[in-house]
């Protein structure tokens, strides 16, 4: 199931443009999930909420995850869209609740992170054909 998985392209990480997933739930701390939207994704609010300072946080962020603060929230956010998509099929709503200044933004994001757009995604039912899968 997409919600029990991170997704990110290892390029990011070493290089490689091609995709990679890790299970979440095993991986990341659900304080973390759930601080991250609480902080609205923004990597200084997240430490200051956690009450981790910014640099020691992305020395953990390196350490479990391989990547960094930024990428790690981005990966939370995206799969946070994604289990708001599923819910409600507007793209505008989902990137008010996420955060984002604009639909434009979101779907850019979105975009470049999976590889389609979010409508494509809504067509397809909700589902990343062949994501999560190594």
């Amino acid at each position: 199931m997409i919600n029990d998985v991170l997704i990110c392209k290892q390029s990011e990480l070493h290089g490689v443009d091609r995709l990679f997933s890790l299970p979440v739930r095993r991986l990341i701390p659900k304080e973390w999930q759930l601080t991250a939207a609480k902080a609205k994704y923004h990597t200084t609010a997240f430490s200051k909420i956690l009450n981790i300072p910014a640099r020691q946080l992305l020395q953990q962020c390196r350490r479990r995850f391989h990547c960094t603060t930024r990428t790690l929230l981005t990966h939370l956010q995206m799969l946070a869209a994604i289990e708001l998509l599923q819910e409600t099929a507007h793209g505008n709503e989902v990137s008010l609740r996420l955060g984002f200044r604009s639909l434009a933004s979101f779907e850019r994001r979105f975009k470049a992170h999976f590889g389609i757009t979010t409508i494509e995604f809504v067509r397809r039912g909700g589902v990343l054909r062949g994501w999560g899968q190594n």
